[in-house]
């Protein structure tokens, strides 16, 4: 959320400076969201300190979480995962690797996402003997 505060303030801006006969509708409406946004951080903040710190590991098939990982304090296990992206089917081995960092790191859970491959996250859970959990939404 914060990342998008950042946007809204330059959306505005640019609105701002493009028509400036609108000033206050487009400050008005980029501080409803702002405020939303900063709710909806606060809440995230809030959900995450009923995790403990040696629990917050992300493991997805691609690093679009890293600005989520980087703001609430998560580590998004990548090693391997760098090769899993939603462009190719890893090697065998890569995915592998990212089994066994799973086990080595007792990860409970790992996530798909909808960009993802639910196909390719389910065997790596199976094998890993670890919970899918819902998809995250990106």
């Amino acid at each position: 959320p914060l990342n998008v505060v950042v946007m809204t303030e330059n959306v505005r801006d640019a609105l701002i400076a493009a028509d400036s006969a609108n000033a206050a509708v487009y400050a008005a409406n980029a501080e409803a969201y702002i405020v939303e946004l900063l709710a909806l951080d606060a809440y995230i903040r809030d959900q995450v300190a009923t995790i403990p710190e040696a629990n917050r590991v992300l493991v997805t098939t691609h690093e679009l979480f890293g600005y989520f990982a980087r703001d609430y304090g998560f580590e998004l296990l990548d090693s391997a995962l760098g090769a899993l992206t939603t462009a190719a089917e890893p090697a065998a081995g890569q995915i592998a690797l990212v089994i066994e960092e799973i086990r080595e790191a007792g990860i409970p859970a790992i996530f798909v996402e909808t960009v993802g491959s639910p196909a390719l996250m389910q065997q790596i859970a199976s094998e890993a003997g670890v919970m899918l959990a819902d998809p995250l939404y990106t």
